[in-house]
């Protein structure tokens, strides 16, 4: 077996690889930043910032400059700091460390916090089986609140000065608050009770995101708005009348026939919500292979139900007339 080239920094391994854990690229770079006892800004700043102006000279702004909420998200810079980070490191895909790329089948908005969320015990176990603390990329989802594996809420402030943590600042240590400096894992945490409704929703969601996290990591081919668009319509006639599936989604008759009709696209958080109100797997939703096996439906409506698809949802006598402008920038998740 032949030796791997030298790098110039430490070719750390990452965490989570192919699964629905993957580390975050903001905890590599906090990781990276501890091997050689650095601050994080020092690193960035002395080390990282000159090989990106060397690379993108037209670039006028340093890193140190942005908002840092951008490093695990679907800014184009995001793969311009992972191509530096590779050739720095010797790795080949830190790009599958972020959301870069989802920004071309999800609309132009912020799906991560801007802060940090962490679970106490997932800590609290690394740290006692000597392993490395991080900061999985799932938990900065902001429609994620919950742990898989311990099945509590995820934090969001320090327990000890209550502040929160952004997600690079210049003490930043995956673990320890960057305030106070108190370490954050906790053997005996618990989250307040949950209502069993709520519950089951929070456990989707944290379940399917890690899924759609999973498939979509380093694949070759991506989702597209018009495989999502797909997907909706497929749902929505196989549950003729539209008013139905109106219904059981909770959400206005106008916005999904906007969505449908290619007016707006649907936002992350309402694809979640279909995901959920049917239990159609997230991953199936954006790449149009949802089945109708796959559907399910509340109540007096479990499946199966007849399919009317002779009678499309497109074809319906609401038009886009009928609905004010008003009302269609008023409702928050059309975009």
């Amino acid at each position: 077996m032949g030796l791997l080239p030298r790098s110039r920094l430490y070719h750390l391994d990452l965490m989570g690889i192919n699964s629905a854990c993957i580390e975050s690229l903001s905890s590599f770079l906090v990781r990276l930043a501890k091997a050689y006892n650095l601050p994080v800004q020092v690193l960035i700043g002395k080390i990282i910032q000159p090989v990106i102006f060397q690379q993108n000279p037209e670039m006028a702004l340093t890193l140190l400059d942005m908002p840092m909420d951008f490093i695990n998200g679907t800014d184009d810079w995001v793969i311009k700091l992972a191509r530096v980070m590779e050739g720095l490191t010797g790795h080949d895909n830190l790009s599958a460390l972020s959301l870069h790329g989802w920004g071309k089948f999800l609309p132009n908005e912020s799906l991560l916090h801007p802060t940090r969320h962490w679970c106490p015990l997932c800590f609290a176990e690394w740290k006692r089986n000597d392993k490395p603390v991080y900061d999985p990329l799932i938990w900065y989802f902001k429609d994620v609140n919950f742990c898989l594996r311990h099945h509590v809420q995820l934090v969001a402030f320090c327990p000890y000065c209550h502040s929160h943590q952004f997600i690079l600042e210049k003490n930043s240590r995956n673990g320890y608050c960057s305030k106070c400096f108190r370490w954050l894992g906790q053997r005996d945490y618990q989250s307040p009770p949950i209502e069993p409704e709520m519950l089951d929703q929070l456990e989707w969601y944290a379940e399917t995101i890690g899924e759609t996290i999973r498939q979509l990591t380093g694949a070759s081919i991506l989702p597209s708005k018009e495989s999502i668009c797909n997907s909706i319509r497929f749902i929505a006639e196989t549950i003729s009348p539209y008013q139905d599936f109106s219904r059981i989604a909770g959400m206005p008759q106008y916005e999904i026939l906007y969505w449908l009709r290619g007016i707006y696209q649907p936002d992350f958080t309402g694809l979640l919500n279909i995901s959920y109100c049917f239990k159609v797997p997230l991953p199936k939703l954006l790449f149009n292979t949802v089945s109708e096996q796959d559907i399910q439906l509340p109540g007096v409506l479990s499946y199966p139900v007849s399919v009317k698809k002779s009678t499309s949802i497109l074809n319906s006598g609401i038009t886009r007339l009928q609905f004010s402008e008003k009302q269609s920038r008023g409702h928050k998740g059309i975009y």
